[in-house]
């Protein structure tokens, strides 16, 4: 598609403009930022296209969209703060901070286990409905109580789709009396004057954009027969890894996929959901955090950077040195099925993906958007879209990562 694009990218970094206008002329982008810090300095800053189609509305600089699973980055950053202030401790059973908790097997899981995908809590298996999550904390609690593990805590990773966001937002709020968005918005974005928000404030809903999930025709053109490959034999077909995922979230419900993506439930209209009033307003751990590409970055800036960014001192430096290493590490996650590790919560990819550098960590967002920190050369750098697409990674946010590398080192 023809669209603006606008902003700026600093010397040196033109190659970067080259693929976001790449992503509209070719891969079907409608409305996205891309945002680049290195240290204390914007060396991209970009926006362009559409941020609503009904209206024609354009997306503007400060124009903020739902980056879904990049959420949980956010959260795993005012995780980070309470450990480095020594609130928290990782090796700690959850029940130290939780009482009940342990009980239905569950009493062996760290603090750092939970974090890390591998407490066996994937899933939730009592029938919840987003309203129940929203409107009764209570019930939504006992729903997490009476869950048991679905593999020994400890021994395996399988990411916690939904899960993580319900059971981490409930120990958050044990440990210290108040929700993780309160938290974030106080300590971290606050003094950052980072345009991130979970619970996005009323006042702050007019500037996002509308979020425009996978539509049937694409899911017909692309994913079906992704999944239909799983049901054919290997001689005839051998399904990538987007079909074996597909085929299980879909197919197979007594699988840890189709487990970990059902509950809580939104009915009545599926993802396009997170565009009402109730839920972008709400905080939902997992999945609904509203940010700028320019404000995202900008947290990670500060990641990347010794836990300094200008003036703002959000973490020492040793804690983010503890994020250099994988702390969990999986060649195929038991849900999502490629290779995917974590360190508080971060996510450590493939070195192919987001950065070639090994203490590099961020989140991925359902859709596209994404999150990254690199200490190694100082980088922030956040992507945001509307038109999600059905990529466990999309390839409008790894060809701007690329472009990026390509600029900094000569990565390909």
């Amino acid at each position: 598609m023809t669209a603006t694009i606008e902003g700026t990218v600093a010397p040196g970094f033109e190659a970067v403009a080259e693929a976001f206008r790449e992503n509209f002329e070719v891969r079907q982008e409608l409305g996205a930022a891309f945002a680049v810090w290195q240290g204390d300095r914007l060396v991209v800053d970009l926006w362009g296209g559409v941020a609503d189609r009904d209206t024609d509305r354009p997306w503007e600089a400060d124009t903020t969209a739902v980056v879904f699973s990049a959420t949980k980055g956010m959260v795993a950053a005012a995780f980070l703060r309470l450990t480095d202030r020594g609130e928290l401790d990782l090796d700690a059973p959850v029940s130290a901070y939780w009482p009940g908790f342990e009980r239905h097997g569950k009493a062996g899981i760290t603090v750092g286990m939970l974090l890390d995908h591998r407490a066996g809590l994937c899933a939730v298996d009592r029938r919840l409905r987003i309203e129940d999550v929203i409107d009764d904390p209570d019930a939504t609690e006992a729903a997490l109580l009476a869950q048991e593990p679905l593999w020994k805590p400890g021994t395996d990773q399988g990411y916690g789709a939904t899960a993580w966001g319900l059971y981490v937002g409930a120990l958050f709020r044990h440990v210290t009396g108040e929700t993780v968005g309160a938290y974030f918005a106080r300590e971290i974005a606050g003094p950052l004057g980072a345009d991130v928000f979970l619970g996005t404030p009323r006042d702050q809903l007019a500037r996002r954009a509308t979020t425009y999930p996978v539509g049937p025709a694409e899911i017909a053109r692309t994913i079906v027969p992704k999944i239909l490959g799983t049901r054919l034999p290997g001689a005839l077909r051998r399904p990538d890894l987007e079909g074996r995922t597909y085929g299980n979230l879909i197919l197979d419900r007594s699988s840890d996929t189709h487990r970990a993506f059902i509950h809580p439930v939104m009915a009545g209209g599926g993802l396009k959901r997170v565009n009402e009033e109730a839920l972008l307003t709400a905080e939902l751990p997992w999945m609904n955090a509203t940010a700028s590409a320019r404000g995202l970055a900008t947290v990670y800036a500060a990641l990347a950077n010794k836990g300094s960014h200008r003036t703002a001192k959000v973490w020492r430096k040793g804690a983010i040195e503890a994020l250099a290493a994988k702390a969990s590490w999986a060649y195929a996650d038991r849900v999502l099925g490629k290779p995917l590790g974590f360190n508080q919560g971060f996510q450590k990819e493939e070195p192919h993906l987001f950065s070639p550098h090994e203490a590099s960590f961020g989140h991925t967002g359902a859709g596209g958007s994404f999150g990254w920190a690199d200490p190694t050369h100082g980088l922030g750098f956040a992507y945001v879209c509307n038109r999600m697409d059905h990529h466990l990674r999309s390839p409008r946010a790894t060809t701007l990562a690329r472009s990026l590398y390509r600029c900094v080192d000569g990565f390909r």
